[in-house]
């Protein structure tokens, strides 16, 4: 340790954090659910209770941070519970795309001086987790959920009693020092909002009700407190997102799992130093954007869901990778770098695909004036990558070299057709004339990737994802 220690200067911080990695899950929280399954009940997700150990988590966000909460059940029938925050406007150094201050928080009770041993009668989630158990005469509902735009988590604790009993959480007061923090030190607290002792039962009733807020936080030295409003505040958001682009087919469970799509999408946009951003989670990806994920994928989806930060944090996005010269793969570290391992991976081509189904989706011709110049910038560099065949080049495409793409992709040239057409609308509507005559493009592109990537693979008559590739691949289907 005393070696450590020695090592732990302002010139190698990236020491300490590699001392102090942060796990996203405990090892416990292995998905064994094979012999559990969840059912609706209306609105609300529930876990059908088996015999076995059963783990699982969920992530959910607010502007100021993200959670995901792993719990399950051991062998004995007993609760496991973790929550870990992330803080994407926090940076720790080195700061890279993962280095935002993260924090795991454990949940535990103390009853009568002893560690409650809490017994799980289920678990549910409609935006909000919740879990039922119980300890002897005691039930416990918890409801956990990020607070919307504070750096707050709440488990909100209700326990039910029929003894009087003493109740004591654990609390957590932790400095991240500024060696490590960036514009630091950081501050990592939890606490019950009345941190004292309780008696559970009233003296004059059988049955004794309290509820408890413990809140889970991190600051740079002004702690925050909770309010009215932020109790309310998701909520409010839930309500709101899940009245809006409602999904109806005969499937109950597929139109549930799109309303969950939209209260995941919508909630992973962070406040950021430059400005709303939203970002993929999942523990190590905050505070950061890519040209496939936000600008081809997240974006466009937005203008059909009334959502006012979606709609910042999308114009805010499509602002920052048009900012740079040549479009970067990824902006991270809060915007203060770019990533850029995998080359060009068609990023202009899912650019200005993104964008022009965006404008298209606003229908704001005020906003689509103002990108002009960046989409003929996006659409002049892919049009220099244009092979002899007449399709386009890239390094490599959104796997990233994971899977093999060739010299020339099937999906950057589909890219490219599908924002030539986009454009073509957007001209119109503007009367603008381009550096390129994107109508005249897109059907010379579209016989190029007939010509190029058409062909039959294993008897199917299909595309090829490249030149060279025997393999069905799912992409082929992009043309369609």
């Amino acid at each position: 340790m005393r070696h450590i220690r020695n090592l732990i200067t302002k010139n190698n911080a990236w020491l300490i954090q590699r001392i102090n990695i942060v796990p996203y899950f405990p090892i416990w929280a292995h998905l064994y659910g094979s012999n559990h399954h969840h059912v609706l009940e209306g609105d609300v997700l529930v876990w059908q209770s088996k015999k076995g150990k059963y783990a699982n988590h969920i992530e959910m966000s607010g502007t100021e941070l993200s959670s995901i909460v792993s719990y399950g059940v051991d062998n004995k029938g007993l609760l496991r519970l973790s929550t870990h925050l992330a803080f994407p406007s926090m940076r720790v150094k080195p700061n890279h795309t993962r280095s935002n201050l993260r924090h795991n928080f454990k949940s535990s009770i103390m009853i009568n001086g002893k560690h409650a041993d809490e017994v799980v009668q289920g678990f549910s989630f409609d935006g909000k987790l919740h879990i039922k158990t119980t300890v002897n005469n005691l039930e416990i509902d918890r409801c956990m959920y990020p607070i919307m735009n504070k750096s707050l988590f709440i488990e909100k604790i209700i326990i039910k009693a029929t003894d009087v009993c003493l109740i004591k959480f654990n609390k957590v007061s932790h400095t991240v020092n500024p060696v490590v923090a960036v514009d630091g030190p950081f501050y990592i607290r939890s606490k019950v909002l009345d941190d004292t002792l309780h008696e559970v039962i009233d003296n004059d009733s059988l049955i004794g009700i309290k509820t408890y807020y413990r809140v889970f936080s991190a600051d740079k030295g002004q702690e925050l407190y909770l309010d009215d409003a932020d109790i309310s505040s998701r909520d409010k958001y839930l309500n709101h997102i899940k009245g809006e682009l409602m999904l109806e087919t005969p499937n109950e469970l597929i139109n549930k799992a799109f309303d969950y799509s939209k209260i995941r999408v919508c909630e992973s946009i962070f406040n950021i130093d430059k400005g709303y951003m939203h970002s993929p989670g999942g523990g190590g990806y905050y505070a950061a954007m890519w040209t496939n994920d936000q600008c081809e994928y997240t974006n466009p989806f937005l203008p059909y869901i009334n959502y006012d930060l979606g709609h910042k944090q999308s114009v805010n996005s499509f602002r920052l990778f048009a900012s740079y010269n040549t479009m970067p793969s990824s902006i991270i570290s809060g915007g203060a770098k770019v990533w850029n391992a995998a080359g060009d991976r068609g990023d202009a081509a899912m650019f200005v695909y993104g964008l022009t189904r965006f404008l298209l989706g606003t229908g704001d011709q005020e906003l689509a004036l103002s990108f002009i110049k960046d989409i003929d910038k996006a659409f002049v560099y892919s049009m220099s990558k244009m092979n002899k065949y007449g399709v386009i080049s890239s390094d490599s495409d959104e796997l990233e070299n994971r899977l093999p793409s060739g010299k020339a992709n099937l999906f950057t040239s589909s890219l490219i057709y599908d924002a030539l057409i986009s454009m073509n609308y957007i001209a119109q509507a503007l009367d603008y004339t381009g550096p390129i005559n994107y109508k005249q493009e897109a059907v010379r592109l579209e016989k190029a990737i007939e010509d190029y990537f058409g062909a039959t693979i294993k008897g199917h008559n299909t595309y090829r994802y490249y030149k060279g590739n025997v393999k069905l691949r799912s992409w082929i289907s992009i043309p369609i």
